[in-house]
């Protein structure tokens, strides 16, 4: 689980990483859960650009 901070505007990116903590083999599906907080009516949760997985 990652928290997501406001970033300050709908154009306003940040870079977030985090670490899995198991070695991962083969093909899986990924899964992505969005769960808003304090979200008033009529504004958009996010602005989801991108992921990607990095081998290290």
């Amino acid at each position: 689980m990652i928290e997501i901070p406001r970033t300050g505007g709908w154009e306003e990116f940040k870079t977030l990483t985090s670490k899995i903590s198991e070695s991962v083999f083969g093909v899986h599906d990924v899964y992505f859960v969005f769960q808003g907080k304090n979200i008033t009516a009529g504004r958009k949760l996010f602005n989801f650009d991108y992921w990607s997985f990095q081998k290290k």
